[in-house]
């Protein structure tokens, strides 16, 4: 009878298995120096080895030569069908016994997630203080739905995904011993499409030798798995960037003809919006899995949050596919939003022009008023410009940064000049919420920021571990004032603050454990402002101060002189008393 190629190659000894190097190791060590634990917890991703090394394991802890599946001291019990408390209870009665060949009884319990309630406090008492020659090995790919108190009492273990070079490699070696000629490009986007799982590599090689006899192709490969080709992913890639939302549900309605799977591709497109993104940052194609030649050209133009946002698309599009079986209108809707997202149709016009048209016309500004000295204020047409820009702001500061750097201003131009010209430029940088925030600041003490800003701390280093995302995100941030209605958090990063920006989720984290650790509400009231922003700002109401100050000594001046008229006209008749 012909045996599957996973359970062929199931690997038989610790030197057999693929990846999980950290693990394998440490249970190594444990044989060797004879500290073997009485739990454990494998947990990662399907067909990463979890059960494999646990029969491994249990055959090396028994010093059994060979490897014995069917072992009578090797337990194996799927908790999916059997999760009910009676089992357990019979594990309970089953324990008292001791081994029969080796010196351990081990239990492999697969998928001990699907046991009930009852089942899993049934197994506590038992697993907190087994017999001496008892191990338990607990299998899953769902951590977070055991009970923190069987958790406590396991040594745990991650098992990760398998990176696709290893992939690679070892379907390399399976297709050389069961003589299957392949394509390395073939063997590559199984790799792609197994998304870290040995076992669904296997699987997919195993089923594409039987589709062609003769040498396996790429093509043989994206039939068998309804995957689509990179040329494909980045020519409808192309028309989403170019806007044209039209050309890519068409591109899409092609592939629901030939049958290709939504779900392949989108995790393509994800990958394709990662590799574009290193490329953008790195320059280096060597950190790309797919060729981006004939993407770099809009690459360039493209700013990065446009292709952030795309990931954050296709990711809201793979949760509603995952629960739906409209999987192909959630598609189309989310290539209408990626095509139609950031600059819309106005692609064709490039972001590059348009903000060089904005900084040529505050140069002719500048200009004049360092020439003519004429006392002009900027064009309100030019304000309205920029505050469509708003949602570019980085990168209309970095442009607006080229008109800083240039020697504008002659040697021989007025102070009055400078003043003008410097109170544009505090113009230019917009500040989203800017009489929100100078409320803040005017609301807040120097007392109660201090606080917040502890709390804030404290919120940062819980979330070192149980949140990294959201370390990551704030970890250069400041509070810099608070009141008891709002906070004000400064970014060095401005990449940092976009992406707070983008999704209210990470504010929503913030404010929810300002509300349970500080007493104080601040729903929707955490304002952010770049480095920039914020000098800007604070430079503004200087200046506002220093007028206000100015006004109110004019009027006081003004009504010494009022006083002194009427005492003028009227100083016959004022009784003094």
């Amino acid at each position: 009878m012909f045996k599957a190629l996973y359970r062929k190659y199931r690997p038989k000894n610790f030197d057999d298995v693929v990846g999980q190097n950290h693990v394998i190791s440490v249970l190594k060590n444990a044989i060797k120096m004879d500290k073997i634990a009485h739990a454990y917890i494998f947990y990662g991703p399907r067909g990463t080895g979890k059960t494999s090394i646990a029969k491994i394991f249990a055959n090396e802890v028994n010093k059994n030569e060979n490897y014995q599946s069917d072992s009578v001291d090797i337990i194996e019990i799927d908790a999916a069908s059997n999760n009910g408390v009676d089992e357990i209870r019979d594990i309970k009665e089953a324990i008292k016994f001791a081994p029969t060949e080796g010196k351990y009884k081990i239990y492999i319990i697969d998928e001990v997630h699907m046991l009930t309630i009852s089942a899993f406090n049934a197994l506590l008492k038992t697993l907190e203080e087994p017999p001496s020659h008892i191990i338990f090995i607990l299998a899953t790919t769902e951590m977070h739905k055991i009970p923190a108190t069987i958790l406590s009492r396991c040594q745990k273990f991650e098992f990760k995904n398998i990176s696709n070079a290893e992939l690679v490699e070892r379907l390399k070696y399976v297709a050389e011993k069961e003589e299957i000629d392949i394509d390395d490009q073939a063997l590559k986007k199984i790799a792609l499409i197994a998304k870290g799982g040995l076992r669904d590599a296997i699987g997919i090689l195993d089923q594409v030798s039987n589709y062609n006899m003769g040498k396996v192709k790429l093509e043989d490969v994206l039939d068998i798995s309804s995957a689509v080709g990179d040329e494909e992913i980045i020519s409808l890639y192309k028309l989403i960037l170019e806007g044209n939302s039209s050309g890519a549900l068409v591109k899409y309605t092609e592939f629901i003809e030939k049958a290709k799977d939504t779900k392949l591709l989108l995790n393509d497109l994800i990958n394709l919006s990662r590799d574009m993104i290193i490329y953008k940052n790195t320059r280096v194609v060597e950190f790309c899995e797919y060729d981006l030649e004939g993407l770099r050209e809009i690459i360039e133009k493209i700013p990065s949050e446009k292709l952030y946002k795309n990931i954050e698309y296709l990711a809201e599009a793979e949760v509603n596919i995952r629960f739906s079986t409209e999987y192909v209108s959630y598609m189309q809707i989310c290539l209408i939003k990626m095509a139609d997202s950031w600059m819309g149709k106005e692609v064709e016009r490039s972001l590059v022009d348009k903000l060089e048209e904005r900084i040529t016309m505050l140069e002719e500004r500048i200009r004049n008023f360092s020439t003519n000295k004429i006392n002009e204020p900027m064009p309100t047409q030019l304000k309205v410009d920029i505050e469509k820009e708003e949602k570019m702001d980085s990168t209309l500061q970095n442009n607006i940064k080229k008109i800083e750097r240039k020697e504008i201003l002659s040697s021989s131009a007025s102070l009055e000049v400078q003043t003008k010209v410097k109170n544009i430029e505090l113009e230019k940088i917009i500040i989203p919420n800017k009489e929100k925030i100078k409320e803040v600041i005017s609301q807040s003490s120097d007392k109660f920021t201090s606080y917040a800003a502890n709390v804030f701390s404290r919120i940062m280093q819980e979330s070192i571990s149980s949140h990294s995302e959201i370390y990551e995100l704030f970890q250069d941030a400041n509070l810099k004032y608070s009141s008891k209605k709002a906070a004000v958090l400064i970014f060095k990063n401005p990449q940092d603050l976009f992406r707070l920006e983008s999704n209210d989720s990470y504010k929503e984290f913030i404010e929810i454990r300002f509300q349970k650790l500080l007493g104080v509400s601040y729903k929707y009231r955490v304002f952010a402002l770049q480095e920039e922003q914020y000098q800007a700002l604070q430079k503004l109401i200087t200046s506002e101060n220093v007028s206000l100050e100015k006004k109110l000594d004019n009027e006081k001046k003004r009504e010494d002189k009022k006083v002194s008229k009427i005492e003028a006209l009227f100083q016959d008749i004022i009784v003094e008393e």
